[in-house]
């Protein structure tokens, strides 16, 4: 109430920030290009998904393409490090 005529005061909402969400493009490109080839073609495009989702404000969808996106990528470094793991391994087992 106000002081001096007895008025309700208006109070602003608080804005709470946006969450931080990693999107994992750079990652997912990079896998692209050295580790996982096609597999990370879903990372680079749930990593898309994100960076447009967190844009228009919706904070949930973008926190499950997040998660979505790590999972892709972490699947197509582990396929990529496994292969050249087991070529390595082939390579030495031939010599």
């Amino acid at each position: 109430m106000c002081q001096s005529c007895g008025a309700p005061l208006r109070t602003q909402a608080r804005r709470t920030p946006p969450p931080e969400i990693k999107d994992y493009l750079v990652p997912a490109i990079l896998s692209f290009l050295f580790c996982g080839g096609l597999l990370a073609v879903p990372a680079i495009i749930y990593s898309a998904h994100v960076r447009s989702k967190k844009a228009a404000g919706d904070y949930e969808g973008a926190m499950a393409d997040s998660r979505s996106a790590k999972t892709w990528l972490t699947v197509a470094v582990s396929v990529g490090c496994g292969l050249v793991l087991l070529v390595v391994l082939l390579g030495l087992a031939a010599n």
